[in-house]
């Protein structure tokens, strides 16, 4: 019977298959064998642990001693974080690594739909879906930011089915609000899809009489969905933490979100690629497109050559636009024609199915760790401080305040506290201006450091080897003594601290 179900499944199975397979499966295997490498990953987890043992929000900082009881906006993703958390509670860190690979292969399948939907063949589909899923890639990390990527794609897709004549699912726009808003703050980029629809839509209307659509379900479901942000903890609040982080001179000078994409930066050529295609097939295109794709297109791309962080949005927006345009460029382009039938070889085309499928199986984290016998700490990247926060763990006295880089500092939160408090983390507009200024005073040991140092009473040093070289070969010379070491991070300790504490990685 199995030989006969197999056969049966090969005389079935085409290269179209294999090519509809392609972007979600080898988005859910690169993403399981991707690290969590994000450092805000990791306070996230530590506030839903807040969340869940105190059953409510906090309103203030608990992780640092610089900003200690500052008011803090945890409500912008309190929903992210209780996930995280109770995902660590259920399957610890591989529960983690599976969510961002599920949600990141969810998001490259809704490409290749989009693509598909616009009469592009399943090569070029799929070639698109996986382009700008290697896009988003670098963005795809596990933290909250994730979930806004898919709520984006899913409204996408659902005024892609309004151009198309669907208006019966513009309901679900409100629904999928009330759950977005309530796990990240990109949820303004959902308002803002909407509003370019609407207005690219009115603009299509005054221009191109013949193509008309009905406005008026569109502009009553988005202002619905705009009051649906309201369904959340704090009301007006999460408008008011836009604001907050959207004027934040802090945020936009120190993260690199907030700066242009670069043709230096390697992770950023996918983005790049993905322009020259589209200048492409506008040039050789026999189609003009239509002025709302068009212009929807250049309104995430201006954004996206802006800021970094609005790259993965563009992608989303401009994959299926691109794999559209292209679809017209089928009797000059041999990859855009689909496959003859009479090419296709049913065995292989189910063999090749069978080990995209237990490619998957293996690289499922639990899987994985399972047969190679690895500790789950090789789930996390390998530039965060996992040996000295171990150190730190065994010998750190209750309120040890730590100097450390910002991107160490949610690792630092989760692994050490409440026992030790961070000098500064991943939350770049918690911190005051002065604090950020006192922090490259030091790193950068600019005259005065020492005194700046010791005047917040810092008892531990936790160092980058490679971002703090000139500091760790002067700290000795201000009474730190080196108390830890390994091929990351190096541990000073201060005072009475290094008469005592036990000294590792020698």
């Amino acid at each position: 019977m199995q030989v006969l179900a197999f056969r049966s499944l090969a005389r079935r199975a085409s290269l179209t298959h294999v090519w509809l397979c392609l972007p979600p499966i080898l988005g859910f295997i690169l993403l399981c064998l991707a690290p969590l490498r994000e450092g805000d990953l990791w306070w996230h987890i530590k506030a839903g642990e807040l969340m869940a043992l105190g059953r409510t929000i906090p309103a203030t900082d608990v992780s640092s001693f610089t900003a200690y009881g500052y008011p803090y906006f945890f409500a912008s993703s309190w929903l992210s974080d209780l996930l995280f958390y109770l995902l660590t509670i259920v399957g610890s860190l591989p529960m983690l690594v599976l969510c961002q690979a599920i949600v990141g292969a969810a998001i490259a399948g809704l490409l290749l739909l989009g693509g598909l939907e616009r009469g592009a063949s399943a090569p070029v589909a799929a070639s698109l879906a996986l382009l700008g899923w290697l896009i988003l890639y670098p963005f795809s990390t596990a933290r909250p930011q994730m979930f806004s990527f898919f709520f984006f794609a899913l409204f996408f897709a659902l005024l892609s089915g309004y151009r198309s004549g669907n208006r019966g699912r513009l309901w679900l726009l409100p629904v999928l609000m009330i759950i977005w808003c309530n796990l990240h703050g990109a949820w303004v980029m959902g308002l803002l899809l909407l509003g370019a629809s609407v207005g690219l839509g009115a603009l299509e209307w005054a221009v191109d009489r013949t193509g008309r659509r009905p406005l008026r379900p569109l502009i009553a479901w988005s202002v619905a969905t705009a009051l649906a942000t309201l369904v959340n903890p704090t009301g007006l609040g999460i408008h008011k933490y836009l604001f907050t982080m959207g004027g934040s001179a802090i945020s936009q000078m120190f993260v690199s979100e907030w700066q242009p994409p670069l043709l230096t930066q390697t992770f950023a050529w996918p983005f790049f690629a993905s322009l020259a295609l589209i200048l492409v097939s506008l040039a050789y295109s026999k189609r003009r497109p239509a002025l709302y794709d068009f212009g929807l297109m250049l309104v995430f791309l201006v954004l996206a050559l802006r800021y970094l962080r609005m790259v993965p949005f563009f992608a989303i927006v401009a994959t299926p636009l691109l794999a559209g345009w292209l679809a017209s460029l089928a009797d000059i382009v041999p990859w855009a024609q689909r496959p003859s039938a009479a090419s296709s070889k049913p065995t292989l085309n189910v063999l090749a199915l069978l080990m995209l499928l237990l490619s998957a199986f293996l690289a499922v984290p639990q899987v994985r760790l399972s047969f190679m016998g690895d500790p789950e700490t090789t789930l996390i990247a390998n530039n965060l401080p996992i040996g000295a926060s171990n150190y730190l763990a065994r010998q750190a006295q209750p309120g040890a305040r730590l100097f450390n880089m910002p991107e160490w500092g949610g690792f630092l939160i989760w692994r050490l506290s409440p026992t030790a408090k961070v000098f500064v983390d991943g939350r770049i507009e918690l911190y005051p201006l002065d604090v950020w200024r006192d922090y490259l005073q030091i790193a950068q040991t600019i005259d005065g450091w020492q005194d700046r140092l010791e005047s917040y009473q810092v008892d531990y040093l936790v160092l980058d080897r490679t971002r703090h070289e000139q500091l760790i070969a002067l700290a000795p010379e201000s009474g730190w003594e080196r108390v830890y070491q390994d091929s990351v991070a190096v541990i000073f300790a201060h005072g009475g601290l290094s008469a005592t504490a036990q000294k590792v990685g020698y």
